[in-house]
């Protein structure tokens, strides 16, 4: 979501459109929300690419963003794991394990 130059060159070498999310973080706090949905998900499968896992909420947040644009179903791909320990920094509660 946050490198949509390569998620563009990616798209274009697979013959597949592409859907960006954008998002922010409000205060100083650790909440973030969607705000915009550049592209078109609607009656398609979301594929959700984030760099880095933590606590899952950035893709939590993604998911039910598009869901509520029309995407039919998400499956989601991260470069970096959370693990079953939790995340590594601050008191973040835990979303992936349910997803196990």
């Amino acid at each position: 979501m946050g490198e949509s130059k390569e998620v563009g060159q990616y798209a274009n070498r697979l013959d597949l459109p592409i859907a960006i999310v954008d998002k922010r973080r409000y205060g100083d706090d650790e909440n973030l929300r969607a705000t915009n949905l550049i592209g078109d998900v609607k009656g398609k499968v979301a594929l959700i690419i984030d760099d880095e896992v933590a606590g899952g909420g950035t893709l939590m947040e993604a998911t039910r963003f598009v869901l509520e644009r029309g995407a039919v179903a998400v499956e989601a791909s991260t470069v970096t794991l959370c693990s079953r320990e939790g995340p590594s920094s601050g008191s973040k509660p835990h979303r992936c394990a349910s997803s196990w």
